[in-house]
């Protein structure tokens, strides 16, 4: 859609869409293998679609499928990443059995109910993966069939996004329907490898890394059906990462990991960020409060002390300090921010006792803000 949301002179127009606020290329259709899936949840997309820099070239890709689809990478102006095929349909990820590279064997694999996520399942470096919960043929028939067709799967597929070809170990298999839900993505056994993260419709949370193997006690047991997607972070400030889940009855579920709290970021939650942009790579994590604030005076000098944050959170490295004084904003004087956890030391010069507040707060590369630590008069003297 144009950003002010309406017609603009000269693109092209869609019978019966609107008012045509549609950027050139788009809308683009996506293959649905049957209308009308299901009532209610099996019409149309469920899942918001995902953006990343597959390629490098520093224009977001789009990840996206239908209720029932191979899963579609398109170009920012609505072509397909892929190219197109004989008959002039759009190239799409893999779906086909003989395309599978896991001991899955109801193919051909069709993501379907959800949405997908992006992530660097190799670690730091690696190809972009798009991850997405899909369904086995047989078992789609299910949904639309009387009875119940023998050998059904449903599936979790990950796909190097800039091929479109299986990551090694998937299609993995997990045990019924994902409606509404999309993967989250972290490195849950500290490993160093990222994890695929799915709940489903049957009572657990699953995750599998590249190779198709699940981590050391999973999966986790969540007590009730589950239509959203895995949040991870560290809860209980421990240093390593924690996971949640809620269900359909309202229930929260929090497990403890063994993998870093300070890992790199690749899917944490739906949809990526803090600023829920469905966009890989985006920075909205905000440097923490600073923390063990002391503040004394000695005759003509005020010495505050504080205790580092970091770039995420209490992770890594902050990019700058804001410093105001007296409401005024001070550009100099004061240390540049240091390793996360590393305590830190500013003096000011106040021979006249005049000196009422002073605001500190970090900021990250992204220019994402800190919550401020202020000491008042009170504090001051």
């Amino acid at each position: 859609m144009q950003h002010d949301g309406t017609n603009h002179p000269g693109t092209e127009h869609v019978a019966n869409l609107g008012d045509n606020a549609y950027v050139p290329g788009w809308p683009v259709p996506i293959y649905m293998v049957q209308t009308e899936l299901l009532p209610d949840v099996g019409s149309g997309s469920n899942g918001a679609p995902v953006m990343a820099d597959v390629d490098g070239d520093g224009q977001l890709e789009i990840g996206t499928a239908s209720i029932g689809s191979p899963p579609y990478l398109l170009h920012n102006d609505g072509t397909s990443f892929y190219g197109n095929g004989p008959d002039g349909n759009y190239l799409t990820m893999a779906s086909a059995l003989d395309e599978f590279k896991s001991a899955a064997t109801d193919g051909s694999s069709i993501a379907s109910l959800g949405g997908g996520a992006f992530g660097r399942l190799g670690g730091p470096g690696t190809p972009i993966a798009f991850a997405m919960g899909s369904t086995g043929l047989r078992r789609l028939l299910d949904v639309v069939l009387p009875e119940q067709q023998l050998l059904g799967e449903d599936h979790i597929g990950a796909w190097d996004a800039s091929t479109g070809t299986y990551e090694p170990g998937f299609p993995a298999q997990l045990n019924d329907l994902m409606f509404f839900n999309t993967p989250a993505i972290a490195d849950v056994n500290g490993d160093g490898l990222p994890d695929v993260l799915q709940s489903s419709a049957m009572y657990d949370l699953r995750a599998y890394s590249l190779g198709g193997a699940a981590p050391l006690g999973w999966p986790k047991f969540t007590g009730g059906w589950s239509v959203s997607t895995p949040g991870v972070g560290d809860l209980d400030g421990d240093g390593r990462l924690d996971v949640a889940l809620s269900t359909r009855e309202g229930d929260l579920r929090v497990w403890h990991t063994t993998g870093d709290a300070c890992q790199p970021k690749e899917w944490p939650k739906y949809p990526h960020d803090l600023r829920n942009t469905g966009t890989y790579g985006t920075d909205a994590s905000p440097p923490a409060a600073l923390r063990g604030v002391t503040v004394s005076r000695s005759g003509a000098t005020v010495t505050i002390s504080w205790i580092a944050p970091g770039d995420d959170g209490v992770c890594g490295t902050a990019d700058h300090y804001g410093l105001t004084v007296a409401g005024s904003h001070i550009s100099y004087g004061f240390p540049t921010p240091a390793v996360a956890g590393t305590r830190q030391t500013l003096t000011i010069s106040d021979p006249k006792n005049t000196l009422t507040s002073v605001r500190i707060q970090a900021f990250d590369a992204a220019g994402s803000p800190g919550c401020p630590t202020s000491g008042a008069k009170s504090q001051l003297r």
